[in-house]
């Protein structure tokens, strides 16, 4: 299998959508080699 690298921005994204979004990454089949969360310094719950 190939390997790749995600890379996700974010920004006021907050947890329950982020919640929402990891759940739905587990259930992918190709799994990245590497995940790169960049927030830009959100102002709501986003974890920084």
């Amino acid at each position: 299998m190939p390997s790749f690298t995600l890379i996700v921005p974010t920004y006021n994204a907050g947890s329950a959508r982020w919640n929402e979004w990891f759940h739905a990454f587990q259930k992918q089949t190709n799994q990245p080699s590497q995940l790169i969360i960049i927030d830009s310094s959100s102002t709501d719950d986003t974890r920084n």
